[in-house]
């Protein structure tokens, strides 16, 4: 099928919302007792992270997941689920719940590619490449028919987005980040518990500097390329792709552009299509 100048073949999906549903009812047991209970924060590291970022620096508390509600997804009848894992919001809202993520994740789906934010752009761009789609802007390319529920739905309804710092901590009035890997280290078991409960196939990772900060603590089953690797977080085991955040540097570093940029071409595409290789062909 060609959309816009982007040819892809569709392939036929399936949905498994009460397994999404069970999944993020754990996932949001998990967050209230160990992480932000919906009015304070109980996190057992929280003082140290707070202690770490840069002085003047401003510290938002609890800032949730969104799960969409598709998120079990089979592709031509193989499992494939799909997380992405940013920095942190970078926002001042605190003590979000996984409901108000997911409210906020549409907005971005009521808006077009080229009205959302660079961050979101290349989210959408590297989830076109995840579900089998080419790089586009077209409406069409972000769309998945499921065959057993009758419907359309948007990709960001078929992905999780989990940031691995679950607090921000941000310089003055805007988004740049004043935290330490101090807070990235003292999140990681609570990523490391999210990707054990909601078990994904392939995990994005958007950001080389959270990627340095964790490294050292991801098990490495098999190395594939450089920023592709098959890795054990926990107790699951999944595809990982780690690489720069879609709005880093310029258009030549980043991904989160309106036409497709070189580290998307060369970088982020092949890997990805070498990830979905991999997975379905063993399957």
């Amino acid at each position: 099928m060609s959309v816009g100048g982007a040819t892809f073949a569709l392939m036929p999906f399936t949905s498994d919302p009460e397994l999404t549903q069970l999944r993020v009812e754990e996932l949001d047991a998990y967050m209230r007792e160990h992480v932000d209970d919906g009015e304070r924060l109980v996190c057992a590291r929280a003082a140290g992270c707070r202690s770490s970022i840069e002085p003047g620096g401003n510290f938002y508390e609890g800032q949730g997941t969104h799960v969409g509600a598709h998120y079990d997804l089979t592709e031509d009848g193989v499992d494939w689920r799909v997380m992405v894992i940013g920095m942190e919001t970078g926002r001042g809202d605190e003590h979000v719940s996984i409901a108000e993520r997911t409210a906020d994740q549409n907005r971005a789906i009521s808006m077009t590619f080229n009205q959302r934010h660079a961050h979101m752009r290349g989210t959408t761009s590297v989830l076109r490449t995840a579900f089998g789609r080419e790089y586009g802007a077209d409406r069409a390319g972000e769309l998945l028919d499921l065959r057993n529920q009758g419907e359309v739905v948007h990709l960001m309804n078929a992905y999780a987005l989990v940031n691995l710092r679950l607090c921000s901590a941000t310089k003055g009035t805007g988004y740049r980040s004043a935290a330490s890997s101090i807070l990235s280290s003292n999140c990681f078991p609570h990523l490391v518990r999210t990707i054990e409960i909601l078990e994904p196939t392939l995990c994005i990772m958007q950001g080389a500097s959270i990627y340095r900060d964790i490294a050292c603590r991801i098990a490495t089953v098999e190395k594939i390329d450089a920023n592709l690797e098959v890795a054990k977080f926990g107790r699951h085991q999944t595809l990982f792709f780690h690489g720069n955040h879609p709005s880093a540097g310029s258009s030549t570093t980043g991904y989160g552009t309106a036409s497709a940029s070189p580290y998307f071409l060369q970088t982020v595409e092949p890997a990805i299509r070498e990830a979905r290789r991999r997975w379905f062909k063993r399957s």
